[in-house]
């Protein structure tokens, strides 16, 4: 296991987190879709913040869905 710098994910955590597989982050990854991340060499990372802000993203607010 990498050490992890302080406020980063590894690829792991985040696909505990999504319940995703890590194929399936990668193969978003290569369609441009997905969590930004950061690849250094082998390691990938997913700055914390920019994680947040990403998942805040694609939340749904059904209240305003059903005022509409």
């Amino acid at each position: 296991m990498h050490n992890i710098p302080e406020g980063y994910y590894s690829e792991e955590e985040v696909s505990k987190l999504l319940k995703k597989t890590i194929p399936s982050l990668r193969c978003e990854a290569s369609r441009r879709k997905g969590a930004p991340r950061t690849k250094l060499g082998k390691l990938i990372l997913y700055k914390k913040n920019s994680f947040e802000k990403w998942l805040e993203s694609h939340e749904t607010n059904f209240e305003k869905l059903r005022r509409n």
